[in-house]
Formats: C-alpha cells, sequence, structure tokens
C-alpha cells in the first residue's frame, strides 16, 4: 500500500512497533501483544517482516493468518489481536458531516458528488485547482473548501475522529505540518480553554494522546496544497 493519504507504511520499522508496544499503553482487549514481546518479534523477523507494510500484507485475511500462524509458530489468537494493531494505523475516514461546524448544506452538495468522507475529499480537493472545481460544481465557497481541506489533512491522523479534528483546527494547528511543529503541553492548554469557549467535545484528550497525535502528524506525507 503506497496511498499519500496514509503514512509510508513501509518506513515505518518492525522495530518502531516493537517499542511502541513495549513502552505505549495498549487497549485492555490487546495487553496480550505485551507477552513475551522480544521473542515473537524475532519470530516475526525471521519470517521476512521488517516494517508494518509487511505485516499489513501477511496478515490482511483470515486464511493468511491461520496460514501465517502454522508457519511461525505464533499463536492464533495472538496474531489475530496483532492484525487489529497493525490495521489500526490505516485510520478510518471522518464523515464530513460529523465534523462539528461543517454545515449540512456544504455537506449534502459535496455528498451529492461523490465525496462523504475526508478521503474523499482528500482525493478530489487536495489542490487549489481540485477546490476551484468543485466550487464550480458545488457553489460551495472557497474559503469553506479550504476549511474542509485542512480538517481532512487533520482527520487522516490515527485515532483523531470528528470532534477532535475540529478542536486542533481550532487550535491554529490546522494542518498536518502544523500541528507535527507543535508542543504537545502548550497545545493542550490552548485546547482546554478554546473547549471552555466553543464546546466542541465533551473530553479533551489528555496528554499522552496529544504528544502521540503531534509524533503521527510527523509521520504523514505533508501532500495537501493550501494555496
Amino acid at each position: 500500500m503506497n496511498d499519500p493519504y496514509y503514512i509510508t507504511f513501509q518506513d515505518f520499522s518492525l522495530e518502531r512497533l516493537k517499542n511502541i508496544l513495549k513502552t505505549g499503553e495498549v487497549m485492555p482487549g490487546r495487553l496480550i501483544l505485551k507477552d513475551d514481546l522480544e521473542a515473537r518479534f524475532e519470530i516475526l523477523s525471521s519470517m521476512g517482516m521488517d516494517n508494518l507494510a509487511d505485516l499489513i500484507e501477511a496478515l490482511s485475511t483470515k486464511k493468511k493468518v491461520e496460514a501465517f500462524s502454522q508457519q511461525s509458530g505464533l499463536p492464533l489468537d495472538y496474531l489475530i489481536i496483532l492484525r487489529r494493531e497493525v490495521r489500526s494505523y490505516i485510520p478510518k475516514p471522518v464523515y464530513l458531516r460529523e465534523i462539528p461546524g461543517v454545515e449540512k448544506e456544504d455537506a449534502d452538495k459535496l455528498a451529492a458528488t461523490g465525496i462523504t468522507h475526508s478521503k474523499h475529499f482528500f482525493e478530489r480537493g487536495n489542490t487549489n485547482k481540485k477546490r476551484q472545481e468543485l466550487h464550480s460544481t458545488t457553489g460551495i465557497s472557497m474559503k469553506t473548501l479550504l476549511e474542509l481541506a485542512k480538517l481532512t489533512d487533520l482527520a487522516r491522523i490515527r485515532g483523531l475522529g470528528a470532534a477532535f479534528t475540529r478542536l486542533y483546527y481550532e487550535t491554529g494547528a490546522d494542518t498536518i505540518e502544523k500541528l507535527s511543529g507543535r508542543d504537545p503541553e502548550e497545545l493542550l492548554d490552548l485546547a482546554h480553554k478554546l473547549n471552555q469557549q466553543k464546546n466542541i467535545t465533551k473530553v479533551v484528550p489528555p496528554l499522552k494522546d496529544f504528544k502521540q497525535y503531534v509524533e503521527m502528524a510527523k509521520d504523514l506525507p505533508k501532500v495537501m496544497e493550501f494555496e
């Protein structure tokens, strides 16, 4: 997979994934990923797994997971959970109509052209020329289309979601490039102040999430044009 909407999976090493699982928090249902971590990742490496792209491909279907378990000797239940973890790096698109502040009328106009979520908009509105075409087709203002382009850029971050996408936009960290250069603690403080004023989301993410989002922003290709 080499889609600029996502991180470059070939550049995300197996060693990096191991360190994230070793030092970071995992969901309660995925704690098995911390069991025998070193030994299991050595087996993955011996099976030719060098990066996230290799794992995504090797565990892409139920049949492949079962075959990999037989070939490697790794427990099937472990590989099923590992598959969920690595596929979480392929974030689901955010539906435009679910982002706070996006007018229903504008979402409907875009939907009529086949654009319903962030990946659609990324593909068809990631340059000024393409947004000019959308303006001509839908009548949506260029200012609104630029805002949607920035929201779409942020929505590429794994786990950000619709409300948090708007929250980050409002802080001024309104593109992947800007977010990647922000200080997480300062951003968290600003997010709390803005959320008190605008009531964008019920819960502001904790500092650890802000740190993760900034790091993930650094990984994403800076391919969206804003001028």
